[in-house]
């Protein structure tokens, strides 16, 4: 178990991101360009689609990397994934500390390996990049608004 939650090679991992044009995921495999505009030097990023080839640029801050680790629907973990945990009932966020996959929580442990659970115990919610107020740190919104405490899967 400790293997899989080792960063992965993005050279030939299935990553993530959200296209620019049409702000939906895309899921392939990725690749940068670097352009010179009015002698400034700019990256584009891409992901080249895994179902139908097509490349899309996305915003680089919501590359994701995958974990190799599933939940109990078989939906893999992303860096950035809001993740519910069905013990504590609390709501966390994956993250990559020290090349290893963490879950960061507001309220109890700051940080916990994504192996220290059971995958009954964690399903994947939602991403920080479609619910405002959450960043890799847990909730950057106030505390009383009860939308941001507890995201519950649906």
């Amino acid at each position: 178990m400790n293997e899989r939650t080792k960063l992965v090679d993005t050279k030939t991992a299935v990553l993530r991101g959200k296209r620019k044009d049409n702000n939906e995921w895309v899921y392939g495999h990725y690749y940068n360009i670097t352009e010179k505009v009015n002698a400034k030097q700019t990256k584009r990023h891409f992901i080249t689609s895994n179902i139908d080839g097509v490349d899309y640029e996305i915003y680089n801050k919501t590359i994701g990397i995958p974990s190799g680790i599933f939940d109990r629907y078989s939906k893999e973990f992303y860096k950035g994934d809001l993740v519910f945990n069905n013990y504590t009932f609390e709501t966390g966020v994956v993250n990559v500390i020290d090349n290893e996959f963490v879950i960061v929580y507001e309220f109890t442990t700051p940080l916990l390996r994504i192996e220290a659970y059971s995958y009954a115990d964690l399903d994947v919610v939602d991403t920080i990049f479609d619910r405002p107020g959450w960043s890799y740190k847990g909730v950057i919104k106030p505390l009383n608004d009860p939308a941001n405490r507890l995201i519950q899967p649906s």
